[in-house]
């Protein structure tokens, strides 16, 4: 088994086809077969499924992909660290619908002439603990209650993940400029009680029960959240969600949450990962 044939495996699976694959990897088609049928032999364990719409992982390759996508991952990292001309592999973080991961790439990317991709995921906050602990993503940004804190604190622990506080936040309503809570000089939870939750929901994920048990409108992407929040009398309820305008962010309840930095335990970071941290950290200070 070499780092070749893996890298064949996950472009087919990524492509769904030996040709499309075969051009992304810049090999015959042949070859890439011929590689692919190789490592297969020698694990005695089929881990594509030919047919003549495309290809596709059996469930020993499902189980391959998983492990095989972190070690490349790893590698390539490696080599860019290490390499006379640092490079980094890409750099991909998790987070919980924060609007500020975007502005601390736009300053990352200002500062890292070597960074060469950002991927960006939002997430609920198991799907990116997940994440970072699959090593998918380098970091992953999560919000949690003071309630919650030692329950998330064990998970984390569990999966290998350490945890650095960037912020402690109050509990905030996001409600359009002309909503009628804004006239409200200290808004009480039951005061919502009037008014339908826009919920950010994972795709085909589980329903959330509302805040209150009341109208619930759910969005899978912070964009139609906002608009949602714009055009009707709904409300959502969160931390650094937004940026305020044109939005207005009620307090809600003092006790503070807290937004925590994700990485995983013993693994260096990449030289574009600890440099965005520094960034996150210089313009939350700001």
């Amino acid at each position: 088994m070499n780092i070749k044939q893996i890298k064949y495996v996950l472009a087919v699976a990524d492509c769904g086809s030996f040709r499309e694959a075969a051009k992304q990897m810049k090999v015959t088609q042949p070859s890439l077969s011929h590689g692919i049928k190789e490592l297969e032999k020698e694990l005695e364990l089929p881990l594509l499924i030919r047919t003549n719409r495309g290809a596709f992982l059996t469930k020993s390759g499902q189980e391959f992909y998983r492990d095989a996508e972190r070690i490349v991952y790893q590698l390539e990292r490696l080599q860019g660290n290490f390499s006379e001309v640092p490079q980094t592999a890409g750099l991909r973080i998790a987070h919980q619908h924060f609007y500020f991961v975007a502005q601390a790439v736009d300053r990352l990317l200002k500062g890292d002439s070597h960074c060469r991709q950002i991927e960006l995921a939002e997430y609920q906050r198991a799907a990116v603990i997940k994440d970072v602990a699959d090593s998918r993503s380098e970091i992953g940004i999560i919000r949690y209650s003071a309630a919650e804190k030692n329950e998330v604190a064990q998970q984390l622990e569990r999966r290998g993940l350490t945890c650095r506080l960037l912020e402690k936040q109050p509990t905030v309503v996001y409600v359009s400029e002309d909503h009628p809570l804004v006239q409200q000089k200290n808004l009480a939870p039951q005061a919502l009680a009037a008014y339908p939750e826009a919920q950010l929901v994972e795709p085909n994920g589980p329903t959330r029960n509302s805040h209150l048990h009341k109208q619930v409108i759910e969005a899978t992407d912070r964009g139609t959240l906002f608009g949602i929040l714009q055009h009707t009398n709904a409300y959502t309820i969160g931390c650094r969600l937004f940026a305020e305008r044109p939005l207005r962010s009620l307090v809600c309840e003092p006790e503070k949450n807290e937004i925590g930095l994700l990485t995983r335990k013993n693994l260096p970071l990449s030289l574009s990962g600890a440099q965005f941290i520094r960034e996150l950290y210089e313009m939350l200070k700001a």
